[in-house]
C-alpha cells in the first residue's frame, strides 16, 4: 500500500500536481515523514480498530476541500480483504465521483453496472414529480456528507480486517513451520536415541561373549 501510494504521489506529481497526504496508522506516518512528506492528517493506534471520528474528519477536510476548489481529486489507497487469506490492493478515486459501482471496483461482479438501469430510464416517462424535503439542495449536501463519511470509514475497516488476515495467515505459517521443526527434531532424536542404545547392546554383547572365551 505505502509504496503504490509512493509511486501515485511521485506520478501525480511529475505532472505537475500538488499532493497532500493523510497517512493512518504508525507505518505510515514513519514512512511519509521520512522521505519528507509531512501528512495533513496522521491517525496512529487505530489501525485494528478504526473509529467513524477519523472516517468524519477526512470526509470533512476532503468535501471541504474540493467544495472550495483546493482540491481538485481525492484517492484512496488500501487493502480490500478478499477473503480470509487474501488481501487486494484498491486505489479508489473519492472525489470527483467516478460513475461506477463499488461491486465493479472490488471485483465482486462481472463488471455490469448495478445502476444501469436507473441511469437509462427515460425521464419523460416517469409517473410523477419528486418531492425533496426540506429541497433538493439540501439533500444532495447530506446524501454527500454521509458519502464520503461511508468510502473512508469503509476504506478503514476494509483495510483492518485485510490486516487480521495478514496476521492470521503469518501466525499459521509460523504455527506450521513451528511444528514441523519440532517433527523433524524428534525424528533426530529418536535416530540418535536408537543408535546409542544398538551401541550399548552391541558392547554389552561383545562384553559376554569376550567372558565366555
Amino acid at each position: 500500500v505505502l509504496k503504490h501510494a509512493d509511486k501515485l504521489i511521485h506520478r501525480l506529481e511529475s505532472e505537475g500536481v500538488e499532493v497532500e497526504v493523510a497517512a493512518c496508522g504508525k507505518k505510515a506516518i514513519g514512512y511519509f515523514n521520512y522521505r519528507g512528506i509531512k501528512p495533513v492528517f496522521e491517525f496512529a493506534g487505530h489501525s485494528a480498530d478504526p473509529t467513524y471520528e477519523e472516517a468524519a474528519e477526512l470526509s470533512l477536510y476532503s468535501g471541504a476541500g474540493y467544495h472550495y476548489d483546493k482540491l481538485d481529486e481525492v484517492f484512496i489507497v488500501y487493502n480490500h480483504a478478499k477473503n480470509a487469506a487474501e488481501q487486494t490492493l484498491v486505489e479508489q478515486q473519492v472525489l470527483p465521483i467516478k460513475e461506477e459501482s463499488y461491486a465493479d471496483l472490488l471485483g465482486l461482479n462481472d463488471g455490469e453496472d448495478v445502476f444501469k438501469q436507473f441511469l437509462e430510464q427515460d425521464l419523460e416517462k416517469l409517473p410523477g414529480d419528486i418531492d425533496f424535503e426540506p429541497d433538493a439542495e439540501s439533500v444532495m449536501y447530506y446524501l454527500m456528507k454521509a458519502y464520503l463519511r461511508n468510502c473512508f470509514y469503509y476504506a478503514l475497516i476494509d483495510s483492518a480486517a485485510g490486516e487480521q488476515g495478514a496476521r492470521r495467515n503469518a501466525m499459521k505459517s509460523a504455527t506450521d513451520n513451528a511444528n514441523e521443526m519440532v517433527s523433524t527434531l524428534t525424528r533426530l532424536y529418536n535416530r540418535v536415541r536408537q543408535g546409542a542404545i544398538t551401541t550399548e547392546i552391541n558392547e554389552i554383547v561383545g562384553g559376554a561373549a569376550a567372558l565366555e572365551e
